[in-house]
């Protein structure tokens, strides 16, 4: 299943909106519906395609799963260069930007940047050492790394340190690892604090009505 290209099948690009998936699928689906076509058996096999196609990419989670897969397969066999890295990280801001981000299997998406910053990836980056292309890449995937909670963050975060050339950037990585430190802190605790200052609400009101 993972070898057809779900994407050329609806004829829509890999950073299709949801809409957009729609739409073509209900156009191609009407024109090569078994029932506009009289037992056409090629015209059948190619619904099918359409339909099954359909049923991946109009599915979150069906579809973040597939491109993961697909993504990971079509860099698997190639050497790696600074540019198939850099197409890497653009492909992936592609993706995210077109996934609502409560759908995001985090860890999954974590795993996809471990997989572009891979031990292999850093040290082709390193001894290449271009600080142009390299902001790039530190930049692309810290727009992608925007809904990854803190604990994921923190795995991404000493990679992207380690192929920067440039002090603007370690100090923007560590103002991201902070910010989002602080968010997680916050959602781990608002109970807790919104109870403390519901008592010292009470305490005050009490103490003021005596």
């Amino acid at each position: 299943m993972q070898n057809k290209d779900y994407y050329q099948i609806l004829q829509v690009s890999p950073n299709a909106s949801p809409e957009e998936i729609r739409k073509s699928f209900r156009k191609l689906a009407l024109l090569y519906h078994p029932d506009k076509n009289n037992g056409d058996n090629l015209a059948e096999e190619r619904f099918k395609e359409i339909r099954e196609a359909y049923e991946i990419l109009s599915n979150t989670r069906k579809r973040q799963d597939y491109h993961y897969k697909r993504f990971a397969s079509s860099y698997q066999y190639k050497i790696i260069t600074p540019d198939i890295i850099l197409q890497q990280c653009i492909d992936l801001k592609k993706f995210i930007s077109v996934i609502h981000h409560s759908y995001i299997d985090f860890d999954m998406f974590t795993a996809q940047i471990q997989d572009i910053l891979s031990a292999q990836s850093l040290d082709v980056l390193q001894k290449n050492n271009d600080p142009v292309l390299n902001n790039k890449i530190i930049q692309l995937i810290l727009h992608s790394c925007k809904p990854l909670p803190y604990r994921q963050f923190l795995l991404i975060a000493p990679l992207l340190i380690s192929i920067s050339n440039v002090e603007k950037n370690i100090a923007e990585i560590e103002t991201i690892n902070q910010h989002k430190k602080r968010v997680h802190y916050f959602e781990k605790y608002k109970l807790l604090i919104a109870i403390l200052m519901a008592a010292i609400i009470c305490v005050l009101i009490y103490s003021t009505t005596k």
